[in-house]
């Protein structure tokens, strides 16, 4: 690994660093028997929740995007279920709401699987591995853009920058760059981080920016795309296998920035 120690490590480089050496730290602790001991200790009589959100294929991530923190690969969803399923009680949603309710300590090292926003590689991605298995999930659905063809916003807003920087025009580019407030050829990790803070701003600044986008784009078509969400057939036919379904909201909008009206 290269760190360029003579001008001090890039931020990349660091972060590398960082998740390489977390990585091994990680992997010590579980062939030691330690993480084992610490999670006999932490889940007795008690239940750990994970929420995953897209489960794309192995080698294609560039053609989505989401954040890359809600995106897992299914090489290493596919590890996760084999070891849940060896390790772990893996609870449906009945049966997790059921020990709450009812103040019921739960099984030692039980597991809840959720899925947040329903794109459609919960289905075609995550639910064969999830019946392969035989292991139950909850899918927590924005109502309004199930069957839909619209995007979140954070993913239209990606998508667009993205297809603009690439397009190698000139004014583009330069339109970009003045959007993201940078003097220098827009990255990736500048536009996640550019979508980041946005999501701080209210709805109305990026509605505001997204109408812009989009009207600079007015004359170019979108290109194929991967950022879509389950239709109700493919919600049918998961609920008779092992999956149930929650509420997301209607529109998927942050509901502590919203008027007690608009929640309603």
């Amino acid at each position: 690994l290269e760190l360029g120690w003579g001008s001090g490590p890039r931020p990349d480089r660091m972060h590398q660093l960082k998740r390489i050496l977390k990585s091994a730290a990680a992997s010590s602790l579980y062939h030691c028997g330690a993480l084992d001991f610490m999670a006999s200790k932490r889940l007795k009589s008690r239940a750990v929740v994970l929420m995953y959100h897209r489960v794309v294929p192995e080698g294609r991530q560039a053609y989505y995007h989401s954040s890359p923190g809600i995106c897992v690969s299914d090489v290493i969803f596919r590890r996760h279920i084999e070891f849940l399923k060896r390790r772990f009680r893996v609870l449906d949603l009945d049966e997790f709401v059921q020990y709450v309710v009812n103040s019921i300590p739960f099984p030692d090292r039980s597991c809840l699987i959720t899925f947040d926003d329903g794109w459609v590689d919960n289905y075609h991605t995550a639910f064969p591995i999830l019946r392969e298995f035989d292991i139950p999930a909850t899918i927590f659905l924005p109502f309004n853009y199930i069957g839909a063809d619209h995007m979140f916003w954070q993913e239209e807003l990606t998508l667009r920058l993205t297809q603009l920087i690439a397009s190698g025009n000139h004014i583009d580019r330069q339109f970009v760059k003045s959007i993201l407030d940078t003097k220098n050829f827009p990255k990736r990790e500048q536009l996640i981080s550019y979508i980041q803070e946005l999501k701080r701003s209210s709805y109305a600044k990026i509605d505001e920016v997204l109408q812009m986008v989009r009207f600079h784009q007015r004359r170019i078509d979108l290109p194929e795309h991967d950022n879509r969400y389950v239709n109700w057939q493919q919600v049918e036919e998961m609920g008779q296998h092992g999956v149930t379904f929650g509420s997301h909201s209607l529109s998927h909008r942050i509901l502590t920035k919203l008027p007690k009206g608009e929640i309603r």
